[in-house]
């Protein structure tokens, strides 16, 4: 046991590094070379837990998207329409909250989504992390989704939910003091319930709230 534990914390010291050195040089300018120093391990034991680049550079982004070791949907509690909705909100605030403490891995994700655009290898990776994202969602979606849904298939919710979410948190690092995770949170809570079908309650608009 305390040899997986120990392999696990070397892959997490790993990843971190990889997340410092992805965020602050891109995909393009990072090496390995660069991110064995930032782990303080040697070239020989990152390629012993990852096979290149690429491969750090996908658990870097997993963890900067909260999937890190996550292994996909989990098994749910009997009552599972509550539960897949709250683990919805909870997975949504948990990113968003993650944007002040951890600024280098949302950093990581939106410096990401920008070189994908003109890089191919980048684009590949990204691809398939937010699709891994949005299937979780879609997953949890279908429990709670009801006729009264509004038409949304739910990997059409997935998308508009996983937008929400990074739009929020892209919002709060750049005007920490008027978006915050709260906001965020509540904001993917009305929508989660309005697209369940329920009844959100209303949400005051800024004249309203200055009342």
């Amino acid at each position: 046991m305390s040899g997986r534990r120990s392999r696990a914390e070397t892959r997490a010291k790993m990843i971190d590094a990889a997340i410092a050195v992805f965020s602050e040089r891109g995909y393009a300018g990072a090496s390995i070379e660069a991110i064995a120093r930032e782990s303080g391990m040697t070239i020989g034991a990152l390629y012993s837990n990852f096979s290149g680049k690429r491969d750090l550079f996908m658990a870097a982004l997993r963890v900067s998207t909260g999937r890190g070791a996550d292994p996909g949907p989990q098994q749910l509690d009997p009552d599972v329409v509550a539960n897949s909705r709250e683990r919805l909100v909870a997975d949504g605030a948990a990113f968003m909250t993650q944007v002040r403490a951890q600024p280098q891995r949302f950093r990581l994700l939106v410096w990401s989504m920008m070189d994908a655009a003109n890089d191919a290898d980048v684009r590949s990776v990204v691809v398939e992390v937010l699709r891994e994202q949005r299937q979780l969602q879609s997953d949890l979606l279908a429990d709670v989704m009801t006729p009264e849904s509004g038409g949304l298939t739910t990997d059409q919710g997935a998308v508009a939910l996983n937008s929400m979410a990074i739009g929020f948190a892209l919002q709060q690092m750049v005007d920490p003091e008027l978006v915050g995770a709260a906001e965020g949170a509540e904001a993917l809570r009305v929508f989660v319930s309005t697209i369940a079908g329920e009844a959100a309650p209303a949400v005051a608009t800024g004249a309203d709230a200055s009342r």
